[in-house]
């Protein structure tokens, strides 16, 4: 990537949904140039989605965060094949240390999560070793803080209101999670629908917080993927608050979840190496007494990520 680009993600980082116009008058280049940059981020693999967050908390989901242990019978293909079409999985990644795989999944209630491990066993009998999960609170998704600058989180959690969505609405949330730049005018001739209509729609979904914001999705060349536990003693919530405002300022941190479980807060990083990652850890343990003890998790590969598994 030459500095163009470069300048080209800061700026769709900032808002993925800015008009081609304006993209081009920002980097001082034509829009048929800033099209065929776009566009080649995207044929690269290097941009992944314009992605739409939508509140799935919103939409009666309960959200947990799902770690798994596997016996020597693993066999990933058959597993993460059917991981790829299953109602609930909103990201299954392959991930290491003493985990091989973690799911981030959106169900019900309880009694459905246990109904999807349950399914899982049946499919995959004695496969499982060893599950540990975390509900998860309140979530803080932030852009990619080094490229844009921008330091802006997009937030949800378990206090948000219940959002009752009709086909026009669901219609609109599916076509657009994965590329919020869809034209709506497109959207209405699929929609069978008016252009002012689909507009209208998509306001009212952002007002009432079930489209939450949107956020381009990377892939990284020189930065790796961990995820950290951390766990707490002398639980304050003034300190936690400290904690994730002071997170929310960190380059390395893509994402930070509240939980409450075995781990207190799921951190999503993205470092050089592991000695950056271990100087990042040595700090935030300086910082804040409120930390007890930590899990580092690298993750390897993406297997799924659906924005709306519903």
């Amino acid at each position: 990537m030459d500095k163009t680009d470069q300048k080209l993600l800061a700026e769709l980082d900032k808002n993925p949904k800015i008009p081609l116009t304006q993209l081009a008058k920002k980097l001082l280049i034509s829009q048929q140039v800033a099209d065929y940059r776009m566009k080649r981020l995207v044929k690269q693999g290097i941009i992944t989605k314009f992605g739409t967050i939508i509140n799935l908390k919103s939409l009666r989901q309960e959200h947990y965060r799902v770690f798994f242990r596997f016996n020597a019978k693993f066999n990933a293909t058959q597993v993460f094949e059917y991981l790829k079409n299953q109602k609930g999985v909103y990201w299954a990644t392959r991930v290491g240390g003493k985990y091989d795989l973690l799911l981030t999944l959106f169900v019900f209630d309880f009694a459905a999560f246990d109904q999807f491990v349950d399914q899982f066993n049946k499919k995959f009998p004695g496969l499982i070793q060893d599950i540990t999960g975390c509900y998860v609170l309140d979530h803080y998704l932030y852009k990619h803080k080094a490229l844009s600058q921008d330091f802006d989180a997009i937030e949800y959690g378990y206090n948000d209101p219940i959002i009752e969505l009709d086909a026009l609405d669901q219609y609109i949330l599916k076509k657009i999670k994965d590329n919020c730049r869809i034209p709506a005018l497109e959207l209405a001739r699929e929609g069978k629908t008016t252009y002012k209509t689909i507009l209208n729609r998509i306001k009212h979904l952002e007002k009432e917080r079930v489209i939450l914001g949107y956020r381009l999705f990377m892939k990284s060349e020189e930065n790796q993927p961990f995820i950290l536990l951390l766990s707490f003693k002398d639980y304050n919530r003034d300190k936690e608050k400290d904690l994730i405002c002071y997170l929310a300022r960190r380059e390395e941190v893509t994402q930070s979840l509240r939980m409450f479980g075995t781990w207190n807060l799921f951190l999503h990083i993205r470092t050089r190496d592991n000695e950056k990652l271990q100087s990042f850890i040595a700090e935030l343990r300086g910082r804040f007494d409120l930390v007890n003890d930590y899990e580092i998790i690298p993750i390897f590969e993406d297997i799924a990520i659906n924005l709306m598994p519903l």
